[in-house]
C-alpha cells in the first residue's frame, strides 16, 4: 500500500463526500484523479484490504432492534454451527472468541422483538445448542478510524 492507497483508505472511513461525483471530490483532495481513485478502490477490494464500501444506519431510529448472542459449541460443531448462523441476512456480524463460557457470538437485528425472538428461537432448533441472549441496557456509540500510513 502506498501513500495514495493510505490516503484513501483514511477518507473512506469518513465517509463518501455527499455530492454527484463522490470519488472525483476525493481525488481532489488528495491530489490525483477520479479514475486512479476507482482503479486503487477496486484493488483494495481485490486484495480484501476493503471488504465493502456502504452506508451505517441506527437501527433503532428505523424502528429495528438488535441483541447479542452466543453459544457455547463443542469444538468439532464449531464449523457447522457458525454456517449456520451465517446464513441469516439478520445476523451482522459474528465471531469466534477465547471464553470458557462461550466460543461463538453474533449479533441479530430485526423488524421488532418477536421477530428476533423468532430467528433466535430457530438458530438453536437447527444448530442443537442454547442460544443465550443480552439484550442491551444501555447503548454507547463509538466511533473508530483507523489511521493508514503506507506500507514500508
Amino acid at each position: 500500500m502506498d501513500k495514495i492507497d493510505a490516503q484513501i483508505l483514511n477518507l473512506l472511513q469518513k465517509g463518501l463526500p455527499l455530492c454527484e461525483t463522490p470519488y472525483r471530490e476525493i481525488a481532489n483532495q488528495i491530489g490525483t484523479d477520479e479514475q486512479d481513485v476507482l482503479t486503487r478502490i477496486k484493488i483494495l477490494k481485490d486484495k480484501g484490504t476493503i471488504r465493502r464500501i456502504s452506508g451505517f444506519f441506527n437501527p433503532r431510529s428505523l424502528g429495528y432492534t438488535s441483541t447479542l448472542c452466543a453459544v457455547n459449541a463443542p469444538q468439532k460443531s464449531v464449523e457447522s454451527v457458525s454456517q449456520v448462523i451465517n446464513e441469516y441476512l439478520e445476523v451482522t456480524h459474528s465471531y469466534l472468541r477465547d471464553n470458557d463460557q462461550f466460543n461463538i457470538w453474533f449479533t441479530v437485528i430485526a423488524s421488532g422483538k418477536e421477530e428476533m425472538d423468532r430467528i433466535i428461537d430457530e438458530i438453536e432448533r437447527k444448530i442443537g445448542f442454547t442460544v443465550q441472549n443480552f439484550p442491551s441496557r444501555k447503548f454507547f456509540k463509538i466511533k473508530v478510524n483507523f489511521e493508514m500510513e503506507e506500507s514500508k
